[in-house]
């Protein structure tokens, strides 16, 4: 969806989980919005690339992003993309997390898109054999 070459930030689940307990056990964390460590932000394009290489798929097919129009028309059939279409703000600009005060205060560091999608396809082929 979106511009699939602007910057975008990228949470790893692992990533994502471990920042929510470390904010659940600090007190000191309450009562303010923090942003959970984030690799890099890069293009969805290269993160497709990175995906594609990562499970041995060469070449990477031709990648394309939908705009907001394409997003409506699919939401008149699938209401997922219906949904979407007020959140394609992150899609066409660049969307860059800032997460400096959260490593600062908790001291951890992002896992990279590299290690995450390795994970990630060596989960789901443990867990999707089909």
């Amino acid at each position: 969806m979106g511009n699939v070459d602007v910057p975008h930030s990228y949470t790893y689940i692992d990533d994502f989980g471990q920042g929510l307990v470390a904010l659940g056990q600090q007190e000191s964390a309450y009562g303010r919005a923090w942003h959970v460590p984030n690799a890099p932000a890069m293009s969805t394009r290269h993160v497709i690339e990175l995906a594609y290489q990562s499970a041995g798929i060469q070449p990477t097919p031709p990648i394309r992003g939908l705009g907001s129009l394409m997003m409506r028309l699919g939401g008149l059939f699938i209401p997922e993309a219906r949904e979407i279409v007020e959140m394609m703000y992150e899609f066409t600009d660049p969307f860059v997390v800032e997460d400096s005060d959260f490593r600062a205060a908790f001291g951890l560091e992002p896992t990279s898109l590299e290690v995450g999608i390795q994970s990630t396809l060596g989960w789901y082929r443990t867990h999707h054999r089909a």
